[in-house]
């Protein structure tokens, strides 16, 4: 593609990108010099990240409210016990037991080529770090979920829905609402 196209389409890209993202779909997205242009028009790789952009906000804004009310829950949490949310991490992070020595040269005898044939005894660390990272993952989940269970974590409206105004609970624990 020419320079002299190439920065015309990308306007056009982002542009329809906000215009969708601002729920504007079956509208004109762009218009220039007499010509319209519509997501009916668009290539298909570029409309396909068109098309995907409303889900993908929405998804962000799904994970952005999880994590905070993750992180206002260990906050809580560790006030009320008098701790910080560093060693309430570790507590939870304490209950995921090294994997076994079998497991451990297991995993090195299949990846062996890929970790540069280098002796266990100097990558040994790398692997129990690879290995502990899922079930911490899951330690962690597990905390926070029993934490929403502790503290009654209602959500009471759909971050995601059409209507929603600034001043909307949409979520609430204990007596504490968040807002959007």
């Amino acid at each position: 593609m020419k320079p002299q196209t190439f920065i015309p389409f990308v306007l056009i890209c982002i542009t329809a990108a906000s215009a969708f993202s601002q729920g504007q779909t079956g509208e004109v997205l762009v218009t220039g010099k007499g010509i319209r242009i519509t997501a009916g028009d668009l290539m298909p790789r570029t409309k396909a990240v068109y098309d995907s952009v409303a889900s993908s906000i929405a998804a962000a804004r799904s994970q952005i409210l999880s994590a905070y009310l993750a992180e206002q829950l260990l906050d809580t949490e560790a006030k009320a016990r008098g701790i910080s949310v560093e060693a309430l991490e570790r507590e939870a992070l304490a209950k995921v037991p090294d994997p076994s020595a079998e497991v451990i040269q297991q995993v090195y005898d299949a990846n062996r080529a890929a970790l540069g044939n280098k002796p266990l005894a100097e990558i040994r660390q790398l692997i129990v770090d690879y290995l502990r990272r899922e079930p911490e993952q899951t330690a962690l989940q597990e905390q926070i979920d029993s934490l929403q269970k502790k503290y009654s974590v209602t959500l009471l409206k759909n971050v995601n829905a059409a209507d929603i105004r600034p001043t909307d609970a949409i979520a609430k624990f204990g007596e504490r609402q968040i807002t959007y």
